[in-house]
């Protein structure tokens, strides 16, 4: 099955070559296309290098396409991601200064306390507005936010627009690499169990 795949803030090193990495391992993406797209034109045209050399080392029959224009990246597309960063590392790093300001310290203040809120204000807007876009330009498309504060962004899009988003925390998986280091074994060995 042929899809679309629109990574919205593509020029991420955080999240895209990862993405990239399993798409090209993957079967059920085989033949899709995936458009990178990110309003800095330096980290896409970074990100999209890394892309095509993911893609040539897996032999993945994936087509890559980069832009700019969020309208047409989201344009029919059957699969949206969202990895922005409003304001990029500056902004989060006053957002931890902002709470420091009021007697909290957050060793990362995106998701909650003043820096999560602060975080909210910049990102609500944005992500509501792209899940708007999606009504119009690809009403059937599953929309995945990675971006945080991730539960505060999906329940402010899916109150505003009628997107099927849903959230995805990838920190599980850093959790799992380093505790699989940190006793020296190996991560296929080590089970995640979720908590009821």
């Amino acid at each position: 099955m042929r899809c679309k795949i629109a990574a919205i803030g593509a020029g991420s090193l955080a999240f895209t070559p990862n993405l990239m990495a399993d798409l090209a391992r993957s079967a059920t993406f085989a033949d899709s296309c995936i458009v990178l797209m990110d309003v800095d034109a330096e980290a896409l045209e970074k990100v999209g290098k890394i892309a095509k050399r993911i893609i040539e080392s897996q032999r993945a029959e994936l087509e890559v396409k980069s832009t700019m224009d969020r309208r047409e990246a989201l344009r029919d597309a059957d699969f949206v991601t969202v990895t922005i960063g409003v304001g990029g590392v500056k902004a989060t790093q006053l957002d931890g200064k902002f709470a420091q300001k009021y007697g909290v310290y957050q060793p990362v203040a995106d998701t909650v306390g003043p820096g999560g809120f602060s975080r909210s204000l910049r990102h609500i807007p944005i992500v509501v507005d792209i899940c708007r876009d999606v009504e119009r330009l690809c009403p059937r498309a599953l929309v995945i936010n990675e971006t945080n504060p991730l539960t505060t962004l999906c329940r402010a899009a899916r109150k505003a627009t009628g997107a099927n988003v849903i959230g995805l925390c990838t920190g599980i998986l850093g959790a799992h690499r380093h505790v699989s280091k940190l006793f020296d074994a190996n991560e296929e060995d080590l089970t995640l169990i979720p908590q009821d």
